[in-house]
């Protein structure tokens, strides 16, 4: 069994390479406004931490969006990009020292996984997020733990992690290593190769295999 969260996209390695060094003192937001999310917690709590010389940036719309504007409306360290193309989130994402996944913590770690925590690691930004279930040790390198998402943990969370700079952990070659696009195609490889193998006994499925054409499957699964 293979279980995929996602694959990492070339744009995001590509524009992490290239921004390595034009990292900024920015927090980024990317998702849905929805509640569970937790963005209204996460300005409430930005505005509690007053952290000169940072700016919040989020992106994304949602049912929530007009009432966050209004809750920001007077902050200038706020800044909402609202719906942007898949370029400038990834340009965003990799300019950012820091990503957030403020999420509603689950009664069931893991039932619910947001795969944009592997991007904000590939783009080699520290991760601030609730739990959301089991990650490979070497990406817990990259990533800071709120017990929830309140406004106070969130704002005590971002303070503590700016303050001692724990921002310059990261795991952006752990997150490519598993989860970029060579890795998730050695992986089906390797799953594929296993069935084939298992089921190599059997001759008659063999066969069907091959008249639909084996190889030809293996291309296009592994694109």
């Amino acid at each position: 069994m293979l279980l995929l969260r996602g694959i990492v996209g070339d744009d995001v390695l590509k524009a992490s390479e290239e921004m390595k060094a034009k990292k900024r003192n920015c927090v980024l937001f990317s998702g849905t406004h929805v509640e569970a999310n937790g963005v209204m917690e996460l300005i409430a709590g930005w505005q509690i931490a007053a952290i000169p010389g940072w700016e919040l940036h989020i992106t994304g719309f949602g049912a929530m969006t007009e009432e966050l504007r209004k809750m920001a409306a007077t902050d200038p360290s706020i800044i909402f990009h609202g719906m942007v193309s898949r370029e400038e989130v990834v340009r965003l994402l990799c300019s950012a020292r820091i990503c957030i996944n403020p999420h509603v913590v689950s009664q069931t770690p893991g039932n619910v996984f947001a795969f944009k925590i592997i991007e904000y690691l590939a783009a080699g930004a520290h991760v601030v997020t609730t739990p959301m279930g089991n990650v490979e040790p070497e990406l817990e390198d990259g990533i800071t733990y709120m017990d929830d998402n309140s406004p106070a943990t969130i704002a005590a969370t971002l303070q503590r992690v700016i303050r001692e700079r724990d921002f310059e952990r990261t795991a952006a070659e752990a997150a490519v290593h598993s989860y970029g696009p060579q890795a998730i195609s050695r992986s089906l490889d390797e799953l594929l190769n296993k069935v084939m193998a298992a089921n190599n006994t059997d001759q008659k499925f063999v066969g069907a295999n091959r008249s639909v054409g084996g190889s030809d499957i293996r291309s296009y699964m592994l694109g």
